[in-house]
């Protein structure tokens, strides 16, 4: 067929394939026509057909394809032409953005899009950049120029410009609300604190989201109070850069608090006149004891608490009097003193003898009826008290006696008197009984002091402690020497010991009892020791040699006597490998005695000796065998021999001609050695050959040849 060109096609991207044109294309044969010198003759129609499979994946939706169509006549004949199908795109994206717009400070992001675009032929990217320019009333930046970009995946791009205008609606936050502050009033308007604290904004912060801050008040003036003291509420407003505002309150106040400065009062005291002593208390009273004050902000005023006095002894009482100044705010302080009248004059003891010598049994010195004393008053009866006391003098002591007389007021006289003991009879003493302790089971040793021994049972006639309550009686005690009673095994016999101890109960005045006692000291402790146990080669045990080590003490003696014998043969394993077990005894001089067992691990860790040919010739057909051809021996014990045969290269006879034999020798404690022996196969006996038997034929016959056969012991 003749066939006019098909033409190429390009389409803007519809982002959906662009499937009616392609369609309408390529049933258009992409507007190509044929015709044919037959088949029109006929009225036949042609066969178009094309090679279409698909458009190429170029940027977002586009693409092509190159596509050829053939025409084909009735008779197989054909004709082609190419064209090609584009889709593509050249239109940008559309950008949706106003052109101005307001934002909330707060709600403002660089990152947030205002803005929007769209796009046929793919996804594409939509970017911005903002730039700070003047506007709005946020300072430092109140508005923004956004320059919006928007570029689809062909490479496309539109721009847009907006006006980001930051608003602020928001009022300041008060982070720390004002605090209420009292000061001491200081008489001259407290100014340094009141400033600082407004200064400070009471103590108030405040944050806001958009912009800073300037601070306010309302304050005009402290209110006029007592003295110098006053107050004030002040509203402290914060106001942001749009003119958001927030307040808040607090109270500046100066009181006070202080009481007048005094100064103490003063105690008087009067010897008693007998009648109540008034000038002298007018006098002490109008001059508010003595006392002075005063205040910063005002004067004072006095006053006090007088009743009346007390009534004590006689004549006299006293009273505690608070004198108070109190200032203009009602501020006060207070002292007291007190006012006595008193009686002083103690009685006077009448003569009597002030030392005496006395039996220590005659009498007690705590009693007022013993060698009594008498004293007189002027003003009141008198009471008399006597409390008696040691003191030196005399083979004893002396008696120190206080007299002591007192009037109706507490006034007192003392005097002494001395009583000086005496005592000519020595104690009485009962030893206590005979001790017996066991040494100390580490060094011997044995607690034979008074607290374990027991102390001697004594008495005197005086008493053995004096008038202070301390002993008045002297206990001592002297040692004899130890004797040691044991046997011992050797010539330093230690151990069991005893001796006598002597008692002795002296007075004070030189009068001595005695007394004794026995004590023994008995080692009933056994030694200690131990032993270290030995390995010893069992070629080399010998039952009568000791081995390993001992180490043995005792708490007494200082050379203990070792024995030992062989008490068991255990865990036998074989003949060179087994434990001996020997008790070692530890004996004292005293007989004490103990054991420990010492273990002897007998061992064996030789093996087996081998002896043998490395090769050794047997008939082929002697084989398998299992003769042995080595000999082994071992220090200690039986031997076990097991092999086994490897085939080899070697030899005549066919297929295995010779054998690698591996010995084990294994002695009774698993020692084992090995041994390589080569068993070479022979063969001495010839093969058996059978001849075919003779046979006869007649002349026209064919010949047949039978085989001979033949076997070997061998092959």
């Amino acid at each position: 067929p003749e066939i006019t060109a098909a033409s190429d096609e390009s389409v803007e991207c519809d982002g959906m394939g662009n499937m009616d044109a392609l369609d309408a294309w390529l049933m258009n044969h992409g507007g190509a026509t044929a015709t044919d010198n037959c088949d029109d003759d006929a009225g036949l129609s042609l066969t178009w057909s094309n090679d279409f499979e698909g458009l190429s994946d170029d940027c977002g939706a586009t693409g092509s394809a190159t596509v050829t169509f053939t025409v084909t006549d009735c008779a197989g004949n054909s004709s082609a032409s190419t064209a090609v199908f584009t889709i593509q795109d050249n239109t940008a994206p559309a950008i949706a953005a106003e052109a101005s717009i307001m934002k909330d400070c707060g709600e403002y992001s660089a990152d947030d899009a205002y803005g929007s675009f769209a796009e046929d032929c793919g996804m594409g990217s939509f970017t911005w950049v903002d730039a700070p320019v003047s506007g709005g009333c946020i300072t430092p930046v109140g508005a923004y120029l956004r320059t919006y970009t928007a570029t689809d995946d062909c490479g496309n791009t539109s721009t847009a410009e907006q006006i980001i205008t930051l608003v602020d609606g928001v009022a300041p936050v008060i982070d720390m609300e004002a605090a209420d502050q009292t000061v001491e009033c200081d008489g001259m308007g407290n100014m340094d604190a009141l400033n600082a604290w407004l200064d400070s904004k009471g103590g108030a912060s405040a944050t806001d989201n958009c912009s800073n801050i300037e601070w306010s008040s309302d304050f005009e003036g402290l209110s006029d109070d007592c003295g110098a003291t006053g107050s004030v509420t002040v509203i402290f407003t914060a106001t942001d850069d749009c003119d958001n505002a927030s307040s808040t309150t607090a109270t500046f106040t100066i009181e006070d608090t202080t009481n007048p400065d005094i100064t103490a009062a003063s105690d008087e005291t009067v010897e008693c006149d007998g009648m109540g002593n008034m000038d002298a208390l007018n006098g002490w009273l109008n001059n508010n004891g003595g006392a002075t004050a005063s205040d910063v902000c005002s004067g004072v005023t006095w006053s006090n608490d007088f009743e009346g006095l007390s009534d004590d002894c006689g004549a006299t009482g006293s009273a505690t009097v608070t004198f108070t100044a109190t200032d203009d705010c009602g501020n006060a302080s207070s002292v007291s003193a007190t006012f006595t009248i008193e009686d002083t004059t103690a009685p006077v003891f009448d003569e009597y003898i002030p030392t005496t010598v006395v039996e220590c049994t005659d009498g007690d010195g705590d009693d007022l009826n013993y060698l009594p004393l008498t004293a007189q008053d002027d003003c009141s009866d008198v009471t008399y008290t006597v409390e008696s006391m040691c003191m030196s003098g005399g083979c004893l002591w002396t008696i120190m006696r206080i007299w002591t007389a007192t009037d109706d007021c507490g006034n007192s006289t003392t005097v002494e008197q001395y009583l000086m003991l005496s005592d000519t009879t020595a104690p009485e003493v009962t030893a206590p009984a005979d001790y017996t302790v066991s040494a100390d089971a580490m060094d011997c040793s044995a607690d034979i002091s008074e607290a374990a021994a027991g102390s001697p049972e004594y008495s005197d006639n005086c008493g053995d402690t004096d008038c202070w309550g301390a002993n008045s009686l002297t206990v001592s005690y002297e040692d004899g020497a130890w004797e040691y009673t044991c046997m011992g095994d050797d010539d330093n016999t230690e151990g069991t010991r005893t001796l006598t101890r002597t008692w002795y109960v002296e007075d004070r005045c030189g009068n001595i009892g005695e007394a004794t006692q026995t004590i023994t000291v008995t080692d009933d402790t056994a030694p200690m020791g131990s032993v270290e146990g030995d390995s010893v080669a069992c070629a080399s045990y010998d039952a009568a040699t000791e081995y390993g080590s001992h180490s043995e003490s005792d708490n007494c003696d200082s050379n203990v006597a070792v024995s030992w014998e062989q008490t068991a043969i255990v865990n036998v394993e074989g003949a060179g490998c087994y434990q001996v077990e020997r008790t070692y005894t530890f004996t004292d001089d005293c007989g004490n005695a103990s054991h420990a067992v010492q273990t002897i691990t007998v061992f064996d860790d030789v093996a087996p000796e081998i002896n043998g040919e490395i090769e050794v010739e047997i008939e082929c057909s002697a084989y398998p065998d299992n003769n042995i051809y080595i000999t082994a021996s071992d220090d200690c014990g039986e031997v076990t021999i097991a092999f086994m045969d490897t085939e080899v290269s070697g030899g005549c006879v066919q297929p295995v001609g010779m054998y690698m034999r591996m010995y084990t020798v294994t002695d009774e404690c698993g020692n084992a050695s090995t041994f390589e022996q080569f068993l070479r196969l022979v063969d001495t006996t010839a093969p058996e050959l059978t001849i075919p038997a003779d046979y006869t034929i007649e002349c026209d016959q064919d010949i047949i040849y039978d085989d001979a056969s033949a076997t070997d012991n061998c092959d």
